[in-house]
């Protein structure tokens, strides 16, 4: 059990691990920040918000190994492709991608299909935020679910936005943030595009 104690602070490799899957400075000490970030984890998670990393806490923190982006395609048209995503199971925006065009590089959506992701870091890409990359995807490199609004923000990657209009995504950076938030930690990352 790990707790914030301002007598006497805790230093452990577990509470590294900890700060690491909150997502907040790693520095191994359980102080007033590390505290704060688990009281909000326990309250965005419903779990009992004491502050203290016990058995449900931690198995809340480390036990979201897996999470799975879903992109329902809804409507399919010649200017653009539109959809809702969802992170294991909860809608967290709308989707815009270019229209099919036989799977042609940057003409076209990509191929409906399961793919692995992974989180690339901002300092590794021409954005200014981290983005959601797909693996594998044929034909295709650097398949990213990031930020933009209408179909020239993109050459073949998916747009994500939490309201939407004809061939348009809107409040992309917060449906960015919110999705960011939801795969914060997370060790394998699948994106089911239907």
């Amino acid at each position: 059990m790990l707790k914030y104690n301002s007598d006497q602070m805790i230093y452990s490799d577990k509470v590294k691990k900890v700060q690491q899957a909150l997502g907040i400075k790693v520095d191994g000490w359980f102080g007033k920040q590390t505290h704060k970030a688990v009281v909000g984890f326990q309250r965005k998670k419903g779990l009992i918000v004491d502050g203290i990393v016990g058995p449900q806490t931690y198995k809340a923190l480390f036990s979201s190994e897996e999470v799975i982006i879903e992109i329902d395609r809804t409507e399919m048209t010649n200017e653009s492709t539109m959809g809702m995503l969802k992170v294991d199971g909860d809608l967290v925006g709308y989707t815009l991608e270019l229209p099919w065009e036989d799977n042609k590089r940057r003409k076209s959506c990509i191929l409906a299909g399961q793919y692995k992701a992974f989180i690339r870091d901002k300092s590794t890409s021409r954005w200014n935020y981290n983005v959601i990359q797909l693996r594998n995807v044929p034909n295709r490199n650097a398949i990213q679910i990031h930020r933009g609004n209408k179909i020239s923000h993109t050459k073949g990657c998916i747009l994500i936005g939490k309201t939407k209009g004809d061939n348009v995504v809107w409040q992309s950076k917060a449906a960015m943030d919110e999705l960011m938030d939801k795969v914060k930690g997370c060790n394998k990352i699948i994106v089911k595009i239907k």
